[in-house]
């Protein structure tokens, strides 16, 4: 790019090549640093050219505005039609391009891989016939201009996912209708598309709340559980019903005098102190992996750490006390010294739960437990999912405790604006209810 000024003109001219090789000029600004962003903004339009990508999405403001434009579309920089009137297919991968950014941003506007890749998933599984379906028709057609789009189409596509023909869950139909909503959605507050959802669509996609699934606590079903898995799944079981811990929790569990939270998190201290610890003098702190392998039970042990899945909303860490049975399995199933200062790790040595972009999540606890319930279902039992442990622990302390028990064994922040002043304590609300359950579990059997 060369920026100069004619003889006798009072603008800045732009000079550059283009993606077919010709050497355009370009009026450029009275400011030569201005000249100097606008060829750069050009220069980004040809560099897409050359790819065969559409214009970046943070030029559509300065596109739609431009006095440029028609010399742009002259030269063919720009093609309305390609750039502003994309049909599904182009708009989806516009959609996830502009997702899979936000995996690099920090704080509340970050998308986490695994969202990212579950997201992915269902809208590409949305767009295409369903596997049971072998009439070949599409849910709605990839090729459909947005300019195109009214809501006959949309009303098809609602229909199709609701048909009782397929045998899928009520869930998974809503979640795949609204994979395509949120791509309406992204396209109808793009500034590069003149586009604006049919009237009467939202109507389409209002969807009521799903029937909750909650296992009753049943003694012969967990003790059946017990006696079909292994220690090392057993005591999955527990941290998740002992700590309310899902699998991703239990999976990058820290032991240690300091770590540093998994994937450099932004939510927190970057050093951290270790999330098995005891309490002196009602402060936590934390064992090491030495201290917890020789711990003989003189005190009482705790798990302490800011919950994986809503770290972003409440980067606060809970304070759970922990059975006294969880202990003995987590000092057995201890892993050794690790880079991530985990406390457990799979057979080979591999962390317990893994998740990067565009790969499926990686979970050996999964794996472990499905091996258990396959072997009760052989038997002719019936068992619970792994998320349902998590859902006793809470009924269990609704039953001993009050809400502020539920909120605290949940994780959760306090309602309203109590969260900037509430300082919660986990010892004295928290601890005499698990202590309680734990009492019944041990009184039917359990442990």
């Amino acid at each position: 790019m060369h920026v100069f000024k004619e003889s006798g003109r009072f603008k800045w001219t732009i000079r550059l090549p283009i993606h077919d090789g010709r050497i355009v000029k370009f009026p450029g600004d009275r400011s030569k640093q201005c000249a100097q962003e606008l060829g750069m903004k050009i220069e980004m339009l040809v560099q897409a050219k050359q790819r065969g990508e559409f214009p970046p999405a943070c030029l559509a403001a300065w596109i739609a505005n431009t006095p440029l434009a028609k010399r742009l579309k002259k030269v063919g920089l720009l093609e309305t039609s390609k750039f502003a009137d994309p049909n599904i297919e182009e708009m989806k991968e516009r959609h996830l391009e502009a997702s899979l950014r936000r995996t690099t941003l920090v704080g509340g506007h970050r998308l986490k891989p695994s969202s990212y890749t579950t997201m992915k998933r269902q809208l590409r599984r949305a767009l295409k016939p369903h596997s049971s379906d072998r009439s070949g028709k599409f849910p709605i057609p990839l090729g459909l201009k947005l300019s195109e789009l009214q809501l006959c189409h949309l009303r098809d596509f609602h229909d199709y996912w609701h048909s009782a023909a397929l045998k899928i869950s009520r869930r998974t139909r809503k979640n795949l209708c609204l994979a395509l909503w949120k791509l309406l959605n992204d396209a109808a507050n793009d500034d590069a598309f003149n586009f604006t959802i049919p009237k009467g669509a939202s109507r389409l996609f209002r969807f009521a709340g799903d029937t909750a699934n909650i296992a009753a606590y049943d003694p012969g079903q967990l003790k059946s559980i017990k006696s079909s898995c292994s220690e090392r799944t057993w005591l999955y079981c527990l941290l998740a019903m002992n700590g309310g811990m899902y699998q991703v929790d239990i999976g990058h569990l820290q032991v240690g005098t300091t770590v540093v939270q998994l994937d450099s998190s932004p939510y927190g201290d970057k050093d951290q102190m270790g999330e098995v610890v005891r309490l002196v003098n009602g402060k936590p702190v934390a064992l090491s992996r030495e201290e917890l392998r020789s711990y003989v039970g003189s005190h009482n042990l705790y798990i302490r750490r800011i919950r994986n899945r809503t770290a972003h909303k409440y980067p606060y860490a809970a304070l759970h006390w922990l059975f006294p049975e969880t202990v003995v399995l987590l000092k057995k199933c201890l892993a050794p010294a690790n880079p991530w200062d985990f406390a457990l790790l799979g057979k080979f040595g591999q962390p317990l739960y893994r998740h990067s972009v565009d790969k499926p999540i990686q979970s050996p606890i999964s794996n472990a437990f499905r091996d258990a319930r396959d072997k009760i279902r052989k038997a002719g039992g019936t068992t619970i999912s792994f998320k349902q442990f998590r859902k006793l622990g809470v009924s269990a302390m609704g039953k001993f405790g009050d809400d502020t028990a539920v909120r605290l064994y949940r994780s959760q922040r306090p309602v309203g604006d109590a969260s900037m002043y509430l300082l919660d304590d986990y010892e004295a609300k928290l601890t005499p209810y698990l202590q309680a359950w734990h009492a019944q579990l041990k009184a039917d059997g359990v442990l």
